[in-house]
C-alpha cells in the first residue's frame, strides 16, 4: 500500500520507515579537543600528500575512543569503491610533527566517507597515552587527480602538517577540522 499524506507510519506498509525509531548509541564520547571552526571552505587533498593534525590530551586523559574528521570524497561513488580506503592513524609528537610508527590505525571505505554528512566518525581506540602530551591524527596519501578525499581546513593558522611519504613532515600554516573523543561520554 502506498503512503498517504497525514497517515501515521504502519508496520508492514511502505511508509513504516517514515515514523520515528528508537536508537541506542554504542559510544557517544565527549570531545577532548577539537578544531571545528569552518575556515574559508578550503580543503586539503589526499591525492598528493599525507595530512596530519596535532591535538593534546587532557590533564587526566590517557585514552581516546575515536576521531571525527570533516572529510568528503571528491569524485568517487556512494556505492562503488573507486578510491582506495582511507587509512587514519595516531602518531606521537616530536617538535610539532608526527613521529615514529603509528600507535593505532583504522581504515575507512570510500562509501562510508561519501555517505557521511561531512563529519566522519573514525572508531580508533588508543590507550596508555600520556596526559597533557601532544599526538597527531594523520591520513595517508590516497587517490588521484579526480578521485580523492578532502579534509576541510579550520580557522587556526597552526597545527597541521603535510608529507609526501608519511615520514618527512612539514608544518602547514593552517589547521584541519577534527574532534578527538574519549570513551566515557564526557570530555576531560
Amino acid at each position: 500500500t502506498a503512503a498517504v499524506a497525514g497517515q501515521g507510519a504502519n508496520a508492514g506498509m511502505i511508509n513504516q520507515f517514515l515514523g520515528s525509531h528508537s536508537a541506542s548509541f554504542l559510544r557517544s564520547g565527549g570531545a577532548i579537543q577539537s578544531h571545528n571552526n569552518i575556515g574559508s571552505a578550503v580543503y586539503q587533498s589526499t591525492a598528493t600528500q599525507w595530512l596530519s593534525q596535532i591535538f593534546s590530551m587532557g590533564a587526566t586523559q590517557t585514552t581516546i575512543g575515536g576521531i571525527n574528521l570533516q572529510l568528503s570524497a571528491v569524485g568517487g561513488s556512494p556505492i562503488n569503491q573507486t578510491i582506495n580506503p582511507l587509512t587514519v592513524q595516531i602518531y606521537a609528537d616530536s617538535g610539532g610533527l608526527p613521529t615514529g610508527s603509528p600507535l593505532a590505525t583504522a581504515t575507512i571505505n570510500e562509501t562510508a566517507v561519501y555517505s557521511a554528512p561531512f563529519w566522519l566518525t573514525v572508531p580508533i581506540v588508543v590507550t596508555g597515552l600520556t596526559p597533557n602530551a601532544f599526538y597527531h591524527v594523520a591520513v595517508e596519501m590516497v587517490g588521484n587527480g579526480t578521485n580523492y578525499y578532502a579534509w576541510q581546513q579550520s580557522t587556526p593558522t597552526f597545527g597541521a602538517a603535510t608529507s609526501p611519504d608519511g615520514v618527512n613532515w612539514t608544518l602547514a600554516s593552517y589547521s584541519l577540522m577534527f574532534q578527538v573523543t574519549d570513551l566515557t561520554g564526557t570530555g576531560q
